[in-house]
């Protein structure tokens, strides 16, 4: 069988008169929108009132069509498969705005190829990436062009600020690096678990000195075998290379997630090792269309522990509270392959679906983070041809997931 994304479920009737009205809208706006001589505001308008949408959005339809220009495999996928709307094709071009008015061409070509293999089914039934994590896709490209591109610089001090927000209410905003942002954000959480309380409470009450200093556990996930490739922190998101090898640097702890992938306990509860595994492979709640992130779900025996099922990566995914409620009540189940880590779910009513792992362990970002590393490897390559000062060795790494 051949693989396809749900919304273009072949011989559906839901599924085909969706993948027309797409393919039908498209190419109305591929005809509604303005020459590129045309003076911008006075064609927007016209277009927005003949349409009915408002000026921003018919704004954004014209604009995500040229930036579709650019990103012919991506175009290409999209004109053969008519499987993503405006919203998605708006949210591909709001992310890539923040690489500059004229990015250039090998940038785009690296991200054309991402999006493409991204959102291309790999089998029958998949579910077409959320709208969340399509954006984690593009956050995750863009900022690795950005790293290749953009000249070293001193980061700019963090950023505080607080205030009223109507009559009784105020809030606090402050921006860190990254490290410290993570390390933060893991201690609250923590707090917000320990005493069943808001994160906002948390916050309050670690900064009043209602709960003390936590300790906390910052999981990274590094390739070992891609030194420039960055890491992902578990509940954060991606770093760059610069942050995750100062982090891994300063670690006093390193798991093998080949040998975790492998491990089977003879206990019911998840041992660390097998759920940071679990977190770097699903990424998020295994569940089709859900987006939370793996480190806040449940760790959930496909058989279960009591029938014989091991705790072990083949037979452990990730799911949410309200996913895991709805398999346990038995109105799904799921199959899981342990050698992709793809999860059919069998409805009640005879419907089935497919979703694929979107964590950093997963087959298609360790790809990504290979092409990625030997783009950085190219660019610090010509850097330290032209440097004039010593180029300091890399350090050895003390913590660090390693990829199967």
């Amino acid at each position: 069988m051949q693989p396809y994304y749900t919304v273009n479920t072949p011989y559906c009737p839901t599924a085909t008169a969706c993948t027309t009205y797409r393919r039908n809208y498209y190419y109305l706006w591929q005809d509604l929108r303005p020459a590129r001589s045309a003076d911008d505001e006075l064609a927007i308008k016209r277009l927005a009132l003949k349409t009915g949408l408002s000026f921003t959005r018919a704004r954004d339809y014209c604009e995500s069509l040229e930036r579709l220009d650019t990103l012919p495999k991506l175009k290409h996928l999209v004109e053969t498969l008519h499987h993503l709307e405006f919203k998605q094709l708006t949210l591909i071009d709001s992310v890539l705005n923040k690489l500059g008015a004229t990015p250039s061409s090998e940038s785009l070509a690296r991200i054309d190829t991402g999006l493409a293999d991204y959102l291309t089914p790999t089998q029958p039934a998949q579910v077409l990436p959320s709208h969340e994590n399509l954006r984690r896709k593009l956050n995750r490209l863009v900022n690795a062009e950005l790293e290749l591109t953009q000249p070293p610089h001193e980061p700019p001090p963090p950023h505080y600020s607080a205030g009223p927000v109507g009559s009784n209410r105020g809030e606090i905003v402050a921006e860190y690096d990254a490290e410290t942002t993570a390390a933060m954000d893991a201690a609250i959480r923590k707090v917000a678990k320990d005493n069943n309380v808001s994160p906002a409470k948390a916050l309050a009450g670690v900064v009043l000195g209602k709960y003390g200093s936590p300790r906390v556990v910052l999981n990274m996930f590094m390739a070992q075998d891609l030194p420039e490739s960055g890491g992902f922190i578990d509940g954060y998101g991606w770093v760059d290379a610069d942050t995750a090898d100062h982090m891994a640097e300063k670690s006093d702890h390193q798991r093998d997630m080949a040998a975790a992938a492998e491990k089977r306990s003879s206990n019911y509860q998840t041992p660390e090792d097998i759920k940071a595994f679990l977190n770097g492979r699903d990424g998020c709640c295994r569940y089709p269309g859900c987006s939370i992130p793996a480190i806040r779900c449940q760790k959930d025996h496909c058989k279960d522990f009591h029938d014989g099922g091991p705790t072990a990566a083949s037979n452990l995914v990730n799911l949410c509270q309200h996913h895991h409620n709805i398999k346990t009540d038995g109105r799904v189940t799921y199959i899981l392959d342990p050698r992709t880590g793809t999860v059919v779910w069998l409805s009640n009513d005879g419907t089935w679906e497919s979703t694929s792992p979107e964590g950093p362990l997963s087959a298609k970002n360790v790809n990504w983070m290979r092409t990625m590393a030997q783009a950085q490897h190219s660019r610090r390559d010509r850097a330290h041809t032209k440097a004039t000062s010593p180029v300091l060795e890399n350090q050895p790494l003390h913590e660090t997931f390693v990829p199967q």
